[in-house]
């Protein structure tokens, strides 16, 4: 069974509409030592019918991965702007190598709004 320990576990993430947005999660251990993710794959999905379908998720080191959206689908995303801001859900998962274990590693939104 997998432990990890993200602090916060959960985030909001905010951006202008059309921004570039990155930012980095690193897995640790509940002793605080880095977990090694080599062999997982983490996805970033946005919860609900989401125009874009998740995060661009990029290894760093071992134990680090960046989230990522372009431009363009942060603008596809912020598309529906009705004057407030707007906020996608999403989570970031670690699989195994043989998909028999699927864990929550941190929730969040990404909260958009006009510059």
């Amino acid at each position: 069974m997998l432990t990890l320990n993200f602090i916060p576990a959960a985030i909001s993430v905010k951006a202008v509409i059309g921004a570039s947005v990155a930012f980095s999660l690193t897995a640790k251990h509940a002793d605080g030592t880095d977990f090694d993710l080599s062999g997982y794959t983490v996805t970033a999905p946005f919860t609900g019918p989401a125009p874009v379908s998740a995060f661009t998720v990029t290894p760093v080191g071992t134990s680090t991965v960046t989230l990522a959206v372009t431009p363009a689908e942060c603008a596809a995303l912020g598309a529906a702007y009705l004057n407030v801001p707007l906020v996608w859900p999403w989570a970031c998962w670690l699989a195994s190598a043989d998909a028999s274990e699927r864990i929550e590693l941190v929730r969040g939104g990404l909260v958009l709004h006009a510059a």
